[in-house]
């Protein structure tokens, strides 16, 4: 088993970190109502998520819920939103800080939700492996998992979390995420 990973909580006290991480989450979100103030004042809201986590003092926001169409899937979605600052400024700094960690030992073909691996990329292995093995492709599914976020058990997810990551207070920081915004039962 790889190595466990610690000093992630370090991580999130370097300010330039948060500067550019802000940046990364406002991209293409500048004009939401939400964002907008954020990006208009970064040196202030960087600070202010710097002294959330120096402080340990982040408490998190309850989610509102929305209906909306995915047309991608064609269907509709109630997805739990929280708001940009603090929570989702918050929220992206740490997956940003866990993203190498999570990385390590992800699957080749593991695809959803990651930079560059995305349904192009899937899309042109399908169309290779059809091309190269017509016999061998005779069938081929596609699958949804209904509900998925809201079925994971919160101690199996931190315990999965806690198999490649040794800092305590970084753990405790994302459980209390998980357990409040109400996505994972």
């Amino acid at each position: 088993m790889p190595k466990k990973v610690g000093f992630l909580y370090e991580k999130l006290l370097d300010c330039e970190f948060i500067r550019q991480t802000i940046l990364e989450a406002a991209h293409g979100r500048e004009n939401r109502p939400d964002v907008a103030p954020v990006v208009a004042d970064l040196d202030r809201y960087t600070k202010m998520t710097y002294e959330l986590f120096a402080k340990g003092s982040f408490v998190p926001s309850p989610p509102k819920e929305r209906l909306i169409y995915d047309p991608s899937s064609q269907k509709h979605r109630q997805i739990k939103m929280a708001p940009f600052w603090p929570d989702g400024v918050v929220q992206w700094v740490l997956v940003t800080v866990m993203k190498p960690v999570l990385m390590r030992g992800m699957h080749h073909w593991s695809c959803a939700s990651i930079p560059g691996r995305g349904g192009k990329r899937i899309q042109k292995k399908i169309k290779s492996v059809l091309r190269s093995d017509p016999k061998g492709t005779k069938y081929a599914a596609e699958m949804d998992v209904a509900r998925y976020y809201p079925s994971i058990d919160h101690s199996r997810l931190i315990w999965a979390l806690a198999r490649k990551i040794k800092d305590k207070d970084f753990l405790r920081l994302v459980y209390s995420i998980i357990e409040s915004c109400g996505c994972f039962h």
